[in-house]
């Protein structure tokens, strides 16, 4: 049985594949994969620890499904261990570089959560970012659009970081 859940919201597909890859940099059959379109309290209880995945929108909102479970389904996760992955494009947007994920972080705080995996930003070429505290981004920032040649790479390091947090 898996023993930590992943959520991602995607319009695109690709948080969803990048989020389908940090499963597989798991041992077999440790990550559930799950779109936010599904989450319940119930669900959200299935687990102790999670990794939620989102895109950066435009002017650093959350995507849609996301934007539900945070501001109308606020649920609380005061016993639960959470790490963060977001996508963004620093090239077309260095102002809001994934800050769809600070957005995510702001609320997954608010809710209690404890969350691990922070990122560097070293490597990254961006003006500013809502999702970058004490200098280093509060989760995993993957740039398909201008690092793709990076990701696989940045997975394995950052799942090889918070994999004992997670457990």
């Amino acid at each position: 049985m898996a023993t930590i859940g992943l959520i991602f919201d995607t319009e695109t597909g690709n948080t969803n594949r990048i989020g389908v890859l940090i499963a597989n940099a798991f041992p077999p059959n440790c990550v559930e994969v799950f779109s936010a379109a599904e989450v319940t309290a119930e669900l959200l209880q299935s687990y102790s620890a999670w990794i939620f995945g989102t895109p950066s929108m435009s002017h650093g909102k959350l995507a849609d499904n996301w934007q539900i479970f945070i501001e109308e389904e606020p649920y609380d996760l005061s016993d639960k261990v959470v790490a963060l992955y977001g996508l963004g494009d620093q090239t077309n947007y260095p102002d809001e570089f994934a800050d769809g994920l600070g957005v995510l972080y702001e609320q997954v705080v608010k809710s209690g959560a404890k969350v691990v995996g922070s990122w560097p930003t070293e490597d990254y070429s961006f003006n500013k970012s809502r999702a970058v505290i004490d200098g280093h981004f509060v989760g995993l920032v993957i740039d398909e659009d201008n690092q793709a040649n990076l990701t696989k790479e940045r997975i394995s390091r950052w799942v090889e970081s918070i994999q004992e947090l997670l457990s």
